[in-house]
């Protein structure tokens, strides 16, 4: 499941269990949703995801160029220790800004 909402004026998207085939099209959804908007701020809040495949990592970098396209952006929150690794190890940890928790990436947009 992919729930989202509005705080404001930022898209929270929040996925549970593995981001992975199940999950990708209901993603990419809500993800074109938010990006559809004028200047897109999207939070990925991963706090009940377990783990995300190659596809779905791809689709988060799609939606980043498509926000920063309409003068926006995409942050993420709440990694757990083995999605931090997985954003390390593919390099996504220096073209996301990540945030330990839903509230501080979404000041992030404040600043």
């Amino acid at each position: 499941m992919v729930r989202s909402s509005r705080q404001g004026a930022v898209w929270v998207i929040a996925p549970s269990g593995a981001v992975a085939d199940e999950l990708l099209d209901e993603l990419r959804a809500r993800l074109a949703e938010a990006a559809g908007s004028s200047s897109p701020r999207v939070v990925l809040d991963f706090s009940a995801a377990t783990l995300i495949n190659s596809a779905a990592l791809e689709a988060l970098l799609d939606a980043q160029e498509e926000c920063r396209a309409r003068g926006g952006d995409v942050k993420v929150a709440c990694l757990s220790e083995l999605l931090t690794d997985v954003f390390r190890v593919t390099g996504l940890d220096s073209q996301f800004d990540v945030y330990a928790n839903v509230p501080a990436a979404i000041g992030s947009f404040a600043a």
